[in-house]
C-alpha cells in the first residue's frame, strides 16, 4: 500500500541493483513492523550498475527496465505484509543522496544492503565514508543488511 501523506517518522531503505535486496527489504520490514512505521524506499540509479556505455540510448532503456523490475518486486513483496510505503528513484550521488533522503523522510533508521563489503578493510572504508557524509547532519541508526 502506498501512502504519500505520511509525515511521521519512517524507516528509510536504500535498495540497489547489486545490493542484497531480499535481506535488506526483510530487515526493513521487520523494523517497520516492530516500530509500526512506514517504509520510505529509495533506489539510486548509478552508472556503475549497468555494463553499458552511459552515453548510449541503451543505458536509459536498460536503466528504466531495471527500475521497473525492482519497483514491481518491491510492490509484490510488500503486498504480503500490508505496510505503508513510498518508492523514490534518484539518478545521482549515491551515499550522499541516500543520507539526504533519510533525513528528508524523518528516518528513525536507515537500512542498506552491503554487497561489496567482503573484507574488514572494505567495511572500515564504508563506515568512514558514511561518517564523513553524515557530519553536521542529524543522526539516525544505520542498519546494514548482509
Amino acid at each position: 500500500m502506498t501512502d504519500k501523506s505520511l509525515l511521521r517518522e519512517s524507516i528509510a531503505v536504500a535498495l540497489g541493483v547489486n545490493a542484497p535486496r531480499t535481506s535488506t527489504l526483510d530487515t526493513a520490514v521487520g523494523l517497520a513492523t516492530m516500530a509500526n512505521l512506514p517504509l520510505r524506499i529509495i533506489h539510486v540509479n548509478l552508472l556503475r550498475d549497468y555494463p553499458i556505455d552511459p552515453d548510449s540510448p541503451e543505458w536509459e532503456r536498460e536503466g528504466g527496465k531495471t527500475v521497473e523490475m525492482l519497483s514491481a518486486w518491491v510492490s509484490e513483496e510488500l503486498a504480503k505484509c500490508n505496510l505503508a510505503y513510498q518508492w523514490h528513484v534518484e539518478k545521482s550521488k549515491g551515499l550522499s543522496c541516500i543520507i539526504d533522503f533519510a533525513m528528508e523522510n524523518n528516518a528513525k533508521y536507515l537500512v542498506i544492503g552491503a554487497p561489496r563489503l567482503s573484507s574488514n578493510h572494505k567495511i572500515a572504508n564504508f563506515f568512514t565514508h558514511f561518517s564523513h557524509k553524515s557530519l553536521g547532519r542529524p543522526r539516525f541508526p544505520l542498519v546494514v543488511a548482509p
